[in-house]
């Protein structure tokens, strides 16, 4: 789908282009431009066709809060990035996703205490919107690219990304090759990801470009 709108990303629990204040890293980490952006169905929690419509819906897969501490103590920060036409069909309100947020940082942090999401980002509108903020649009990742890099100071240049989409497949902007984490990646997500290196096409946004896989 084209990009027809410049219709941008919203931010859980506050405004799109607040200061975000970050929690330091597990064992005083210090971040070297590394984000994983996590989907939040299938990847986070288990999806429903029908949707995730309240927090006694959602259901964690089983070792998630671990995997998620295991990518922040491996030096990344970690933000979600997640498609909610819900709200732009008029189901339900962005208070109903924030708490149905709440409810994943509740139950995350309950069994790991690094589990830690540093931010969540969502698209709010339906699929025929065209929207920038709607995967596999990249304004999402260019919105939490620039809040993560202004927070800690680093230059957007040095923001490599892991994505792991709701397809179960980690997806790197970047050669894995290049990183050191492969096998805290492989192991954290066990069998529900692997990983790939190939890339099949580029898009481009106002401020960079990013190779991608033909579907999100």
């Amino acid at each position: 789908m084209v990009c027809e709108f410049m219709l941008i990303p919203k931010r859980d629990g506050a405004e799109i282009d607040s200061p975000l204040d970050l929690l330091p890293l597990p064992n005083n980490g210090v971040w070297n431009g590394k984000i994983a952006y996590l989907d939040r169905d299938g990847v986070l929690n288990i999806g429903s066709e029908n949707y995730i419509n309240s927090p006694e819906e959602l259901v964690v897969f089983p070792n998630t809060a671990d995997s998620v501490a295991a990518l922040r103590e491996s030096g990344f920060r970690v933000c979600v990035v997640t498609n909610q036409s819900p709200i732009g069909r008029g189901l339900w309100s962005d208070e109903t996703l924030h708490s149905i947020h709440a409810k994943l940082r509740e139950l995350l942090l309950s069994e790991n205490s690094n589990a830690h999401l540093d931010l969540i980002l969502y698209s709010p509108y339906a699929p025929w919107e065209g929207a920038w903020a709607r995967k596999p649009n990249p304004g999402m990742l260019e919105a939490g690219r620039q809040i993560i890099s202004a927070s800690e100071k680093v230059p957007l240049e040095k923001c490599p990304a892991l994505v792991l989409n709701a397809d179960f497949r980690p997806l790197s902007y970047y050669p894995l090759s290049l990183w050191c984490w492969q096998d805290a990646v492989k192991s954290v997500f066990l069998n529900r990801v692997s990983i790939v290196s190939n890339y099949e096409r580029k898009i481009r946004s106002p401020s960079f470009e990013m190779s991608l896989p033909s579907v999100i």
